[in-house]
């Protein structure tokens, strides 16, 4: 066919005309010069992508625009996510309040400690050793140390349930339905059941929701950097993009106490 220089086919490229080599890509045509990516500039030789646009893209650039727009949509989701869990936390009194927290002096009080022999000038309280004629007794003694200190409230309600019951407290976020532990609504399960109603009982709550929370990466435990979520592991299987449902428990297996030179 034979154009005038104002009528002959364009470079969709540069915008002159034709000439010579030319590359056609669907209604487009380029001069093979011309034929480059869109965002770094490097010539095409026959393997390339398309941009949202439209417009050709090398086989790197088109992989990192992806990656671009997954990260955004990932970045999206979790924005999202986190405003519900916000959401969840304020509407469901998902947040430990500090106020609960119970005094130990006060707890000495009510099991009947005389006034002048509770611990003076701190409210923090530890568990000291004593050796009386032979006897080894145990007492609550001051202490300006955060990380030797006791609530004695936490610790006579557990010894309470070991006294009674000869087992440790537990709790556990359960199915509402038994025969479907991938269901969204669960049950809270004390033992003993009258925990629940207790500021101990709600401490154990917190606890266990504040270790799920970690198993879905929700929370990051700087502290507990070998702790991993869930998700990681699932990633680290393999098995993140399969549909699943687990439970998984938070067990002390070894602990102990350290006894200061003092008691």
């Amino acid at each position: 066919e034979l154009f005038c220089e104002r009528c002959a086919p364009k470079c969709s490229g540069c915008g002159l005309g034709l000439t010579g080599k030319i590359v056609k890509v669907g209604e487009d045509s380029y001069h093979s010069h011309c034929f480059t990516c869109r965002a770094c500039g490097s010539q095409l030789n026959g393997r390339y992508a398309k941009d949202p646009d439209g417009r050709p893209v090398c086989k790197g650039c088109h992989a990192e625009a992806l990656e671009e727009q997954h990260a955004k949509q990932q970045a999206r989701l979790i924005r999202q996510e986190t405003k519900a869990n916000e959401f969840n936390r304020a509407a469901y009194g998902l947040v430990w309040d500090e106020e609960l927290s119970p005094s130990s002096i006060g707890c000495l009080k009510a099991l009947g400690v005389p006034s002048d022999r509770l611990p003076n000038g701190t409210g923090l309280v530890c568990v000291q050793l004593e050796t009386v004629r032979g006897r080894v007794h145990v007492r609550c003694a001051p202490t300006a140390s955060v990380e030797a200190s006791v609530n004695v409230s936490y610790l006579a309600c557990a010894l309470r349930v070991l006294r009674e019951y000869g087992r440790e407290t537990q709790f556990s976020l359960d199915p509402a339905d038994p025969t479907n532990i991938g269901g969204e609504e669960q049950v809270k399960v004390f033992y003993p059941a009258w925990l629940e109603n207790t500021v101990f009982g709600e401490v154990l709550f917190q606890s266990d929701y504040a270790l799920k929370e970690i198993c879905f990466g929700n929370r990051l435990p700087n502290s507990v950097p070998e702790l991993v979520s869930a998700w990681d592991q699932a990633v680290k299987r393999d098995t993140a993009t399969k549909p699943r449902a687990s439970r998984q428990w938070f067990v002390v297996r070894q602990a102990s106490v350290a006894l200061a030179p003092d008691g």
